[in-house]
């Protein structure tokens, strides 16, 4: 995804935002940064973005648990 972000933000000037949820059939994603994940993923992925500056995604599995890193810093979201 990070690639992807990098791409989006060399050829607009600002990282994507979007979300992709398989299960709702939610998929803004694509469309903003031209990335999904591998066929068979459950996870909802959520992409917000401050302009050309950073760029933070949320990651809810399945089973619940949440991962979140915002980047280009790679640092754990704040609680």
């Amino acid at each position: 995804m990070a690639v992807f972000q990098e791409d989006t933000r060399l050829r607009t000037g600002s990282y994507g935002a979007g979300t992709f949820d398989s299960a709702s059939g939610i998929n803004t994603l694509t469309a903003a940064i031209g990335w999904q994940p591998a066929g068979g993923d459950d996870t909802i992925y959520v992409v917000t973005a401050d302009g050309g500056t950073s760029w933070t995604v949320t990651a809810r599995g399945s089973a619940g648990r949440n991962l979140c890193r915002v980047f280009p810093a790679n640092t754990v979201c704040p609680p």
